[in-house]
């Protein structure tokens, strides 16, 4: 007798006696109950979560070369923090 024959029989190792189907009629589906205990927010409340933020404002007032012009310095930035890394770590060498 081998030591996974006792996981032969996974099905009757996890029966707990109640053989009864699986059935949606014992899920209690009450409408009463949905959202019970959430807050409600008001128009006011959804519109300031919904209102832009401070960096949000700050790029969608920039034009359109100024954003260019940012994301070529942020890739510049990490490809060089990237390239020190790597050399510090001795991943490549000159």
């Amino acid at each position: 007798m081998s030591q996974y024959d006792e996981f032969d029989d996974i099905r009757g190792l996890t029966s707990d006696g109640d053989d009864d189907e699986f059935s949606f009629d014992d899920i209690v589906d009450d409408d009463a109950a949905f959202g019970y205990g959430q807050e409600i927010l008001t128009e006011e409340e959804i519109a300031a979560a919904n209102a832009p933020g401070p960096v949000e404002e700050f790029v969608s007032s920039m034009s359109a070369q100024e954003r260019m012009f940012l994301s070529l310095m942020l890739f510049a930035n990490i490809a060089v923090l990237g390239l020190a890394l790597l050399l510090a770590t001795n991943r490549i060498s000159f």
